[in-house]
């Protein structure tokens, strides 16, 4: 069986080839990427180019040769509002877009999280919907179907409308506990119920792709619901333990855990800590702790670290001569790079832990390893494993890839014996 897995990026997408090896491992190769970028309209909205995704995507299909299934994933906060015959109404607005800064907040923040357990801003589609309600009223009232963009992908691909659970539950909409939309919530919004229907879970088949898309690519492979939010599918693709906790870094650094529950409490709400859904009516608790980008630019071998812009909690110790000569001792060895270098570790790991000591408390749970996934500085890792005194196990970088095809393994039967990637774990 041969799985492609197509990730959309709000920056880069790739599209990427899997099967099982004869031992039961998966391999995976990267057969297309392209750029991704929004751009404004004639009204000043920024918008995404939803037809040349879906053209790249097609493009994908056809340099990938044969395939048997396919699944989307992407990024979850910006939709696709389409009539009933598909014909989209209105551009997709990009979660950048300056204007729902603008936007009155619809309640108070903690309200809507002890609703559904998920942490509203202005980049989730409750700021969205609500700036089409009052920009383009007219739009709404006409929309048929809302699709997130990989639903979206997957709809253009297949003819079929689906709600992918995973993806819905990152619109701030979905009530966790009971697994569905919170159709009170969005009535008294203003906003239109009949354009959230029914949820699907991870696994759900969507259909073979349509007539026009098979003579373009020469095959007809099976579209299959993966988890559609990159976080959910990433944890699927990486070694996260019983008691492990996750992180996954790229533009910025999630850290949680796998929950039977999801943790919607105040003083959850007051920590930050947010939840979404995952896969076998599992929930992703956890919490985004700061500073997009830093580890990219860290590993970066002509980053001026005096020009990194740090956000969120980051901070910079004053004593960072002190930290740095601290950090060198602990770990051992003699350290290259100077103390600003030193001490911006030192505030990750130190923020880590906070999330970390915080998801003990608030889950009444003992965290015994800690899951790697994307950009990792070496000591950066190493100051964690000694600062939690739990291994850090690092992953594949490529762990969304790696989680849909898993997820699509299951879906066709085939049994994965061992990941791809065992090979290059390391216990610290």
């Amino acid at each position: 069986m041969v799985y492609l897995s197509i990730i959309l990026g709000s920056e880069h997408c790739r599209i990427v080839k899997g099967h099982l090896n004869n031992d039961g491992m998966v391999a995976m190769e990267t057969v297309h990427t392209f750029e991704n970028e929004p751009f404004r309209n004639t009204e000043g909205a920024l918008v995404w180019d939803t037809e040349r995704i879906y053209s790249e995507v097609v493009l994908g299909l056809q340099k990938s040769g044969k395939t048997d299934i396919v699944s989307v994933s992407g990024w979850g906060s910006d939709f696709v509002l389409t009539d009933e015959s598909g014909e989209v109404l209105y551009p997709s607005i990009s979660y950048r877009d300056w204007r729902l800064k603008e936007v009155e907040p619809p309640a108070d923040d903690e309200s809507l999280f002890m609703k559904m357990g998920f942490h509203p801003s202005e980049r989730s589609m409750i700021y969205q919907l609500l700036l089409l309600k009052k920009e383009h009223p007219e739009v709404l009232e006409k929309a048929a179907y809302l699709l997130s963009v990989p639903d979206y992908i997957t709809y253009r691909l297949t003819g079929v409308i689906k709600h992918e659970y995973t993806a819905s539950s990152l619109s701030g909409l979905v009530d966790l506990r009971t697994h569905s939309w919170n159709h009170e919530t969005i009535d008294s919004l203003g906003l239109p119920v009949h354009l959230f229907t029914e949820l699907s879970d991870p696994g759900t088949a969507a259909g073979p792709v349509r007539s026009d898309v098979e003579g373009r690519i020469g095959c007809k492979p099976f579209v299959v619901l993966a988890p559609s939010a990159p976080e959910s599918a990433a944890v699927v693709g990486s070694p996260v333990e019983d008691d492990g906790l996750y992180i996954i870094s790229g533009d910025s650094i999630a850290a949680g855990c796998i929950s039977s529950l999801p943790l919607i409490t105040e003083e959850a709400f007051r920590l930050g800590f947010g939840n979404s859904g995952h896969i076998n009516g599992t929930f992703l608790v956890g919490k985004q702790i700061g500073c997009p980008g830093l580890l990219k630019a860290l590993a970066k071998p002509d980053c001026d670290l005096n020009s990194v812009k740090l956000r969120g909690n980051f901070k910079l110790p004053d004593n960072s001569d002190d930290i740095a000569a601290e950090a060198k001792e602990a770990m051992g060895e003699d350290i290259s790079g100077d103390e600003l270098y030193l001490s911006l570790l030192v505030s990750i790991a130190s923020e880590i832990k906070e999330c970390v000591s915080g998801l003990e408390k608030l889950t009444e749970r003992k965290f015994t390893s800690l899951s790697w996934t994307g950009p990792a500085d070496e000591y950066l890792i190493k100051l964690l494993a000694l600062s939690l005194n739990i291994p850090v196990i690092l992953a594949d970088e490529d762990a969304v890839a790696m989680g849909m095809t898993v997820s699509d393994t299951r879906y066709s039967g085939e049994r994965v014996k061992r990941y791809g990637f065992v090979k290059r774990f390391r216990r610290l």
